[in-house]
C-alpha cells in the first residue's frame, strides 16, 4: 500500500508536460522513440507536431545532436546501406551505427540534409530516356524512415517530338511559411547543347503529406544553369551557386519562382572563377528578353579543360549554421563568405589557415553543425575506403578531425569504399503515409 502510494506521488511530482518539456526533449532521438509503446499518452505525445518541432530546435542545441550520415553501394548485391556517426568532440574516435540498407540496381544520390531529413534519388544521367523515375525516396535517419515518392513522369524532348531524351535533377527544400518538406524535380532536355537550363523549364513539385502526386509547373529560368550542380536549401528556397556568371539562383519553394543573388565582388578570386576560365560570360540584355545569353564564342577562346576540371568543386555553396556561405581557398586559407542579411543580400567573410597536407582539390563540404562548425570530407572520391573528416570552425580559426571506431571496418567491405553524404540534427517528424 505503501509502495503504490509512493508511486503516485512521484507522478504527480512529474506530469507528463513536465516529463515532455523538461526530460523527455533532451533525449536522444532513439531514447526518445524507444518510449512510444510505454503509455498510450505517450505515443500520442510523442508524435504531437509542437513536440516534433521543439525536439528539432533542441537537437540543434545539443552537443550530441548533429549526426554523420553516410552511404556505401555494394554493387555485387544491389544493396545501399547507410551508417551514422557521432560527431561528439568529447570522444576520441567516433561511433559508428547501421541505420538502413535500400534495394537498388543503381547508387542513389543523397541530397543535402533538410531540418535532418534526405531525399534519395538516382543520379541526373541515369534518368535519360526514361518515361518516369521511381527511385525516389525520402529519409528521416532518426526514425530510420523511408518514404517512396511516386515517379515524376518525364516529358517528350522539344527537339526530338516524341522521344524522352530528358534528364531529371532532384532536390530538397522546406517552404517556411506552409511548413510544408517539399521534393523538386527539375527537367532538362539534354539533346540540347550544354545539357544546361535556359528560358523556361518544366518542374516537378512533390509535397509530402498533402498529396499522392507530383504537381508540373513551366518556371521562366533568369540564367543559364547546370542542374546536376547540388542545390543547398536555405530560407525556404533552394540555391544554386553559378559561378560562371557570378550569382546564386534561387528557387522559391512557396511562389515557385526563380530568381538572382548577386556574390560580393570579392568572392571567387584566384580559385577559377576569373574570366580566363568562363563557360559562359555574363552579358547585356541586348534582345530584350530578361535572359543572360550563351555565347559559344567565349567558351571556345577562354576555356581551359584542365583547369576547370581540376577546380571544378570550388568555390561552392554550402549551409553554414541557418545561412547560405561560398567556401573558397587559395595555398594559403580556406574563406568562407557568409549571407548575413539574406533580404539585403549582405556578405561577411571569415577565413581560416588549414595545414599543408589537406589536399582540397579532393576536398567536399558536407553540411555544419549548430554552432556553424562546417564538415569537410578531404579524400571525397579519391579512392579511399574511409573518409578522411575535419570539422572546422572559421571564427576560431581550428579545426577538428574525427576518427572512427574499430567496428567502422566491419560496416566497411573491401570491395566498397564509404562516403560522407552530410551531417544532419536528429529529428522525430514520422514520414507521412501515402
Amino acid at each position: 500500500m505503501g509502495s503504490s502510494s509512493e508511486k503516485k506521488t512521484k507522478e504527480q511530482q512529474l506530469p507528463e508536460d513536465v516529463l515532455f518539456s523538461d526530460i523527455f526533449i533532451k533525449l536522444s532521438a532513439k531514447s526518445v522513440l524507444s518510449l512510444k509503446p510505454v503509455r498510450k499518452s505517450w505515443y500520442s505525445s510523442i508524435k504531437n507536431p509542437k513536440f516534433v518541432d521543439r525536439f528539432l530546435t533542441n537537437s540543434l542545441n545539443r552537443p550530441d545532436g548533429t549526426c554523420l550520415l553516410l552511404t556505401t553501394y555494394d554493387q555485387a548485391l544491389s544493396q545501399q546501406y547507410f551508417i551514422s556517426s557521432t560527431t561528439d568532440e568529447s570522444l576520441e574516435r567516433a561511433s559508428v551505427c547501421f541505420l538502413s540498407v535500400l534495394e537498388t540496381e543503381t547508387e542513389l544520390a543523397v541530397s543535402q540534409n533538410v531540418n535532418g531529413m534526405f531525399c534519395i534519388y538516382p543520379p541526373a544521367h541515369v534518368t535519360y530516356y526514361q518515361e518516369s523515375v521511381d527511385d525516389v525516396y525520402v529519409f528521416n535517419p532518426s526514425t530510420r524512415e523511408f518514404l517512396s515518392v511516386p515517379g515524376l513522369p518525364n516529358p517528350p524532348s522539344k527537339n526530338w517530338p516524341g522521344f524522352n531524351f530528358n534528364m531529371i535533377s532532384y532536390f530538397f527544400g522546406f517552404d517556411v511559411g506552409s511548413k510544408e518538406y517539399k521534393v523538386l524535380g527539375v527537367c532538362c532536355d539534354v539533346s540540347g547543347v550544354g545539357l544546361r537550363v535556359y528560358g523556361e523549364v518544366e518542374c516537378g513539385i512533390f509535397t509530402l503529406g498533402s498529396s499522392n502526386a507530383w504537381r508540373v509547373v513551366k518556371v521562366p529560368v533568369p540564367v543559364s544553369f547546370d542542374p546536376c550542380t547540388p542545390g543547398v536549401c536555405v530560407n525556404g528556397a533552394i540555391h544554386w551557386l553559378i559561378k560562371e556568371q557570378r550569382v546564386i539562383l534561387a528557387f522559391d519553394l512557396a511562389h515557385e519562382v526563380f530568381r538572382i543573388i548577386k556574390l560580393e565582388d570579392g568572392i571567387g578570386s584566384g580559385t577559377g572563377m576569373g574570366v580566363a576560365t568562363l563557360s559562359y560570360q555574363l552579358q547585356a540584355d541586348d534582345d530584350g528578353d530578361g535572359y543572360v545569353d550563351y555565347n559559344d564564342e567565349d567558351e571556345d577562346e577562354h576555356v581551359d579543360d584542365d583547369f576547370e576540371e581540376e577546380t571544378r568543386l570550388w568555390p561552392c555553396l554550402i549551409q553554414v549554421g541557418s545561412s547560405l556561405a561560398v567556401l573558397e581557398y587559395d595555398d594559403a586559407d580556406l574563406r568562407m563568405w557568409v549571407l548575413k542579411d539574406y533580404q539585403n543580400e549582405q556578405w561577411v567573410m571569415e577565413s581560416m589557415d588549414y595545414p599543408y597536407d589537406w589536399n582540397l582539390m579532393h576536398a567536399m563540404p558536407c553540411g555544419s553543425s549548430h554552432t556553424s562548425e562546417f564538415f569537410l570530407c578531404l579524400n571525397y572520391n579519391a579512392g579511399f575506403s574511409i573518409p578522411q573528416i575535419v570539422c572546422c570552425d572559421m571564427e576560431r580559426n581550428s579545426y577538428r578531425r574525427i576518427n572512427f571506431v574499430e567496428q567502422f571496418e566491419k560496416i566497411n567491405s573491401s570491395t566498397v569504399s564509404v562516403s560522407l553524404v552530410g551531417c544532419y540534427p536528429e529529428n522525430i517528424m514520422p514520414l507521412p503515409k501515402i
